[in-house]
């Protein structure tokens, strides 16, 4: 035999003998399929629920930023406003002096009227 045909014959052998070739023999499944349903199942909604918290967390910190930062802006002619208006509801004064109309504070008032109107229901 020449020298090529004794090398092939060399190689053949060597690959009937590791297997190739030959059919291989049917193997069991060991993977567990409904337990890696359940699995995936469980983790795509609690990635979905996960993503929806993050969000929603997310957008009401966004409105509260929005709310101190554009909403509940007071300037300084908003203060004086509220001031001057405090003073008046607290304080006592002259609304017209000919017509003898006067300003008391808010809790006097309230007394008067409630003192008033007890008086006539008796």
């Amino acid at each position: 035999m020449s020298e090529v045909a004794e090398l092939e014959r060399k190689i053949l052998s060597n690959d009937a003998h590791l297997g190739h070739g030959a059919a291989l023999p049917a193997q069991k499944d060991d993977l567990n399929t409904p337990v890696i349903a359940v699995v995936g199942f469980v983790s795509a909604i609690l990635t979905f629920a996960i993503v929806m918290g993050l969000q929603a967390t997310y957008h009401q910190y966004a409105n509260t930023l929005h709310a101190e930062e554009v909403v509940n802006v007071k300037s300084d002619a908003t203060g004086n406003i509220l001031s001057a208006q405090k003073a008046s509801l607290n304080g006592y004064g002259w609304v017209n002096k000919d017509a003898g109309q006067v300003s008391l504070p808010i809790d006097r008032a309230m007394q008067l009227v409630v003192n008033e109107y007890s008086t006539k229901a008796k």
